[in-house]
């Protein structure tokens, strides 16, 4: 019985398989973010007291690295994780039309200070669903909660909102390995009430192993976030290049 379990092993091993047993790890992220999208600040929620702001276009907003993080762990076909985006933006821009944020009027001409943060924690739960002697397809589900603040700042003004939002969706992600090339393809798709509209995302990592358990991989991050709430609309489209490291235990 012993040199048959060690047979199925090692032939598993040739094949490429993992062994189904228990395995953590950590990831580090730096993701060279752009953003776009509207965004609707209102104040006490009342109707007609904040603009529409086009983000790629009026406010300025800068791309800006952002770092993130991920900590996981597996057990036979079920995986945790626990990830966190540091998702902060500034810009500077001069107005050319009157814009009124969060109850206040901003006139045309006037210079203002723009700053959109919407840090994210996600709790992500997916389950192994099909799989080959090179590829792992999982579906599940994640949680994420969203801290959002947006401050808009001139000579004369400044406006500031800040709320909480929690929002789900469903999960999927492909696991590849070819040789020494690893692919690592993470996406979610869900829907808001409040503004009556889809988010998600796509990641994709290509990389290897840099030495004994680190693995580095490169690749590009496109996200629809959404922290809409009642007459609050926050829908922004965030994308650009990422680089990650991984440590497997």
């Amino acid at each position: 019985m012993v040199h048959v379990a060690a047979l199925m092993f090692l032939t598993n091993a040739v094949d490429g398989e993992e062994p189904s047993g228990f395995s953590v790890w950590g990831r580090g992220e730096f993701w060279y973010a752009r953003p776009n999208g509207r965004l609707v600040i209102t104040e006490g929620s009342r109707p007609g007291s904040g603009d529409i702001v086009r983000v790629g276009e009026e406010f300025g907003l800068r791309p800006r690295g952002v770092p993130g993080g991920e900590l996981g762990a597996s057990l036979g076909d079920h995986r945790i994780r626990a990830s966190y985006l540091d998702l902060r933006f500034r810009g500077t821009d001069d107005l050319d039309q009157t814009l009124i944020f969060h109850g206040t009027t901003y006139p045309v001409g006037e210079q203002i200070r723009a700053q959109v943060d919407l840090p994210r924690l996600s709790l992500n739960y997916d389950y192994d669903v099909w799989d080959t002697s090179w590829t792992k397809f999982r579906l599940g589900i994640v949680g994420h909660v969203y801290w959002f603040t947006a401050r808009l700042t001139s000579d004369t003004e400044d406006e500031r909102r800040t709320y909480n939002r929690g929002v789900a969706a469903m999960t999927f992600s492909v696991d590849a390995k070819a040789g020494p090339v690893r692919i690592d393809a993470d996406g979610s798709l869900g829907y808001t009430d409040s503004s009556h509209d889809l988010f998600g995302g796509i990641r994709v990592l290509v990389g290897g192993v840099l030495w004994k358990a680190l693995e580095v991989g490169v690749g590009y991050r496109w996200e629809r976030f959404d922290a809409s709430a009642e007459t609050n609309i926050v829908a922004l489209t965030i994308h650009g290049p990422t680089i990650a490291l991984t440590l497997r235990f």
